[in-house]
């Protein structure tokens, strides 16, 4: 793969360009993901298409300041240097998971003149903050994934050093500790993010596809996790109804259920999520 480093000023970012096409097609991944994670996707849609990767400051070999902080707001602010820098002044058609998607809706609700279309990938919502509120009040839930603690975890392994990493058999950009940095950092700032969105302070008619995860799969792995079962559907009754506001942030919206899949539905039907994207090009390349 030919990645190369971009300058936006501040920082470097590690860049994948792929393909050619009248549509550009850029890739916000979830925390903890990297270019590699999404490869297979990508190398798909840029046989027709303009395809961008890229990885957010601290993870692969794209630079991080430790004094900065890592929140969504900062994410957008890289995103939209990278274009600039890229000579990306065309409408975009943006794909993003997970934490990644948080960012993609900031983005929406920033400028949707910009964007061409989006497709969300079992995001996380803007209004994470309501989430960790529920977990507290769900005790079983929060002792066994408790955010306080997670953060905590991920910052003590930034302070770790590459050679501590390696001999403690973490690989690839788990190796290195600024990727801890940059996850302690990003999920410290979705933990208290709450923009209310009410399908009428923002709406737009972007082509938008918002794919969610299989329930049930979600469900049983809080199960096997000794959840019981109705604290694990409450608690994911709550996180069905954010994702409904997702769906109403643009009139031409499409809800698609990804059946047998866990939240990393590009891993576990990497077929659907290429069709879904394909399908929204179509869309709006009419």
């Amino acid at each position: 793969m030919n990645k190369k480093l971009v300058n936006i000023g501040d920082k470097q970012l590690e860049v994948l360009r792929k393909g050619s096409g009248a549509n550009t097609v850029i890739f916000e991944f979830g925390l903890s993901e990297c270019i590699n994670d999404w490869i297979h996707i990508a190398e798909e849609i840029s046989e027709e298409n303009t395809v961008i990767l890229y990885n957010r400051a601290g993870y692969g070999r794209s630079s991080i300041n430790r004094d900065e902080k890592r929140g969504l707001d900062e994410i957008v602010k890289d995103f939209e240097a990278l274009l600039k820098v890229e000579g990306i002044h065309e409408k975009i058609i943006l794909v993003a998971h997970s934490l990644g998607g948080a960012c993609a809706q900031k983005l929406l609700m920033k400028n949707p003149d910009k964007i061409k279309g989006m497709v969300l990938v079992d995001a996380s919502p803007l209004e994470y903050r309501e989430i960790e509120i529920l977990k507290k009040k769900i005790i079983s839930i929060d002792k066994k994934y408790n955010t306080d603690k997670q953060i905590e975890n991920l910052k003590d392994m930034s302070l770790k050093t590459k050679k501590q990493l390696i001999e403690e058999g973490n690989e690839g950009i788990f190796s290195e500790p600024d990727t801890f940095h940059a996850m302690w950092s990003e999920f410290e700032s979705l933990r208290n993010h709450n923009i209310v969105i009410d399908g009428e302070s923002f709406t737009c008619d972007v082509p938008l596809k918002v794919m969610i995860c299989d329930r049930n799969i979600s469900d049983e792995k809080l199960i096997r996790n000794h959840i019981p079962e109705e604290e694990a559907k409450v608690f994911h009754k709550k996180i069905d109804k954010l994702k409904e506001k997702q769906v109403k942030l643009s009139s031409k919206s499409e809800r698609i259920i990804a059946n047998n899949s866990g939240h990393a539905i590009h891993k576990d039907d990497p077929k659907l999520v290429i069709k879904t994207i394909k399908s929204l090009i179509d869309e709006c390349s009419k």
